[in-house]
């Protein structure tokens, strides 16, 4: 199958999964196709309708939440594949990706597209720098990079037909969880809108800098990430409860996972 277009497509709030759709790029560029790389962690982007077509390959690379596709995406139905190829590409803090490469799968495939390929890879957890931190690295990179190659290659040989990829799992998808409560800003809030600025769900007031509708936070901490301030935190219960969990899963988890691919 010939391809025309490539796209590095992610959702990224604190800037893992936009790591490894970048080391991705490296991959890509053995195809000599210019790629073009479109972030949809914004609301408003990631609201925009998308038309894809045969001959175009997507990459799309977001963070594991809960075992799941992250919310936003699960009920994404503003784009349309109209028989494109799309490889979903998990990144996850050293526990376990579960449901969610699955569950991207089963997404993409829904809206039209074709799924060749899918991959996991480890990067720092979203709730702890203690898990993994800085991944993906310079050491990751080749393994990303050797990933998005063979994609390629399996796309340019294989017959149209034998193009999808089967991934294990199946029945009902694991129970998606919620965060107890949302990050507020403490007293040394600057309220210099940083925060606002980076949430994917739009909920920070720009006046108050807090979190207007927290039903709707999806427990991202984007907003505790940008903060130069270090002026947004979970209520102190909470903060011990993550820091608990973190800790049993690094325990648990001590040595850095491998790729995991399917092609």
């Amino acid at each position: 199958m010939q391809i025309r277009r490539l796209f590095l497509l992610y959702f990224s709030p604190t800037g893992h999964a936009r790591r490894v759709a970048r080391m991705l790029a490296g991959g890509l560029r053995a195809s000599g196709l210019p790629i073009d790389e479109i972030d949809v962690t914004d609301k408003w982007d990631r609201e925009e309708p998308r038309e894809f077509g045969p001959g175009d390959l997507v990459f799309t690379a977001f963070p594991v939440y809960f075992g799941r596709l992250p919310l936003p995406l699960q009920t994404l139905d503003c784009w349309s594949g109209n028989g494109a190829l799309a490889v979903p590409v998990a990144a996850y803090g050293n526990r376990a990706y579960e449901d969610a490469l699955r569950e991207a799968a089963d997404r993409l495939r829904a809206l039209g597209f074709t799924v060749p390929a899918a991959a996991a890879f480890v990067t720092e957890h979203n709730q702890s720098r203690l898990i993994c931190p800085g991944r993906p690295n310079d050491e990751d990179r080749p393994g990303i990079e050797a990933f998005a190659r063979r994609v390629l290659e399996k796309v340019a040989s294989a017959d149209e037909d034998a193009l999808c990829v089967e991934l294990p799992g199946e029945g009902e998808y694991r129970p998606y969880g919620r965060m107890p409560a949302v990050p507020q800003p403490d007293e040394i809030c600057r309220h210099c809108g940083r925060c606002v600025e980076v949430c994917p769900m739009d909920i920070i007031d720009p006046t108050t800098m807090t979190v207007r509708e927290p039903d709707q936070c999806i427990g991202c901490r984007a907003c505790t990430a940008a903060c130069p301030d270090n002026a947004r935190h979970y209520p102190a219960p909470v903060e011990a409860r993550i820091a608990e969990l973190m800790a049993s899963i690094h325990e648990k988890n001590p040595e850095h996972k491998p790729p995991v691919v399917f092609l």
